[in-house]
């Protein structure tokens, strides 16, 4: 998965901020937790994951352009909670 992250980074206009085994084991880790939520409630719907995915991966590109949430807190918006469900 690394490998696959890395390859696909070489043609992003900025670098990642960060190294593309940890955001490999990032991946995992949200995969994981959301595979045991659907366990606990089956009918949580797989849509929430593409937007937690979709959301990591702003916030990557975010923080690679140089984005400071905490310097732009009017820029933030937030989603009402169960959005994706």
């Amino acid at each position: 998965m690394a490998e696959v992250i890395r390859a696909a980074s070489e043609n992003l206009p900025a670098a990642s901020p960060f190294p593309p085994e940890d955001l490999a084991m990032m991946l995992f880790c949200m995969a994981n937790g959301f595979l045991m939520g659907q366990l606990v409630e089956p009918e949580l719907d797989g849509g929430l994951y593409g937007t937690m995915q979709a959301t990591f991966f702003r916030g990557v590109a975010a923080t690679a352009s140089g984005f400071d949430l905490e310097l732009a807190p009017a820029q933030a918006r937030s989603r009402k909670a169960g959005a994706g469900r």
